[in-house]
């Protein structure tokens, strides 16, 4: 929660936040997925602002508020959306019978999109809220494992785009 009259604070506030992964609620108000180890507190001391916000900690919610958490997250849409994007961003990804370096420039085109779907556009829901079944973490361990097996074919494209 963000302290009324800190306004000039506001603009570095937001930036602070977004790179935390933080969703604005509302004005002042911002929400951040819950993790083992508390990031924002020094971040906000690092960048003096810790003076400027109020930092609250949701302890655990019983099984009907976190169904009901889920529910207003829209967890269940959101781990279709995930499901579906993984299977189509594979197909595209490996395409039979595309060059070495087709394949290698669809990587290059695909990562901003991977980043946007699976690390800006994730809701900062509670960590708790996601079922063993969650397709995010099997999303970016398939997108990891690619881009390790198409090092060299992104190492040529590299090489022969620098010269």
């Amino acid at each position: 929660v963000v302290l009324e009259g800190e306004a000039a604070d506001l603009p570095g506030l937001r930036e602070l936040f977004a790179r935390f992964g933080f969703r604005p609620l509302q004005r002042s108000v911002w929400v951040g997925a819950r993790t083992v180890e508390d990031h924002i507190g020094p971040a906000l001391r690092q960048a003096g602002f810790d003076g400027s916000v109020v930092v609250f900690q949701a302890d655990e919610v019983d099984a009907a508020a976190r169904a009901r958490l889920a529910r207003l997250w829209r967890l269940e849409d959101r781990a279709a959306e995930l499901r579906g994007f993984h299977r189509r961003l594979f197909e595209h990804l490996t395409e039979a019978g595309i060059a070495a370096t087709e394949a290698a420039w669809r990587c290059v085109e695909a990562a901003p999109v991977w980043y946007r779907v699976a690390v800006q556009e994730e809701p900062p829901f509670p960590l708790d809220l996601r079922g063993d079944d969650y397709p995010l973490e099997p999303l970016n361990a398939a997108w990891a494992a690619h881009l390790q097996a198409m090092t060299s074919e992104l190492v040529a494209l590299w090489s022969s785009e620098a010269t």
